[in-house]
């Protein structure tokens, strides 16, 4: 099992295949916020398992315990907002 950490700041794929989320950190600077979502696939659209909504400048914060670490079988796709970024602890399996 490969550990890692990434930043993004655009909508886009972060793993093509098995892996789990750990924890996250979302941010956003616009003034109305915006939503965060992950979604089992490599393309966008797959099943989503994770949607947060963050307030303007007033990050979420979230590390799972072990037993609730959400499973992406296929791929982790993360879709965000405009002006918004992430930052991801997640295990490739």
């Amino acid at each position: 099992m490969a550990d890692s950490i990434s930043v993004h700041t655009a909508t886009g794929q972060v793993y093509s295949g098995q892996c789990q989320l750990t924890g996250l950190i979302i941010t956003a600077t616009a003034a109305a916020g915006g939503r965060a979502t992950l979604d089992d696939s490599v393309g966008g659209g797959g099943t989503q398992l994770l949607s947060i909504m963050a307030s303007a400048y007033t990050p979420v914060i979230i590390f799972f315990r072990e037993s609730f670490y959400p499973l992406f079988s296929t791929g982790m796709y993360l879709t965000l907002a405009a002006n918004m970024t992430a930052t991801l602890w997640t295990r490739q399996l």
